[in-house]
């Protein structure tokens, strides 16, 4: 994608926040085609969801394009509102939740990127107008440096509770919305 093309997302959908120059472009609930487009290819190109089909479907899921300071589309998290009570994790609290997913490409991974990003992805959410409201949103630490005691002490500081580890050993944690006054 073009430095044209990417400001022209930014002027269309506006920054929710800027970490270190990587500048977070929300598109959730509106992505449009250039939007989309960008997050498949950044999916092909890093063999995250080859399958076109399974990307475009995905793509609908996005809540913000990770924009890095050259103007380049790097990353992206996803959540979908999901029913925790059916999930096979137990103890699992009643409600519907969003579940959170995030890529960021490796020569992107800079320190605290991803914390930054969850933060704010959680700041949106919750002030995200929607009824029925989802409780809160949920992370499995599918990433093993998430499992280590130095980033569930972050995770701890930053409001989200452990669960329960799943059948794979990743940590299911929460953190609820705040409720509205």
């Amino acid at each position: 994608m073009t430095a044209a093309l990417v400001k022209g997302l930014i002027e269309r959908h506006g920054v929710f926040a800027d970490y270190n120059g990587y500048r977070l472009v929300p598109i959730y609930r509106k992505p449009d085609a250039e939007a989309r487009e960008a997050v498949i290819k950044l999916w092909h190109a890093n063999k995250i969801l080859p399958d076109r089909k399974a990307a475009e479907e995905r793509s609908k899921q996005v809540v913000f394009l990770i924009i890095d300071p050259q103007d380049n589309v790097v990353g992206v998290n996803t959540v979908y509102v999901s029913d925790f009570s059916k999930a096979k994790q137990k103890p699992a609290p009643a409600g519907n939740f969003y579940f959170y997913r995030m890529f960021i490409q490796p020569q992107n991974r800079v320190p605290n990127l991803s914390f930054r990003t969850l933060g704010f992805t959680y700041d949106f959410l919750n002030a995200l107008p929607v009824a029925p409201r989802p409780e809160g949103l949920v992370l499995v630490t599918e990433n093993p440096k998430l499992k280590k005691p130095g980033s569930q002490r972050l995770l701890k500081r930053m409001g989200w509770d452990t669960l329960a580890q799943n059948e794979m050993g990743q940590f299911v944690m929460k953190r609820d919305f705040i409720k509205p006054c």
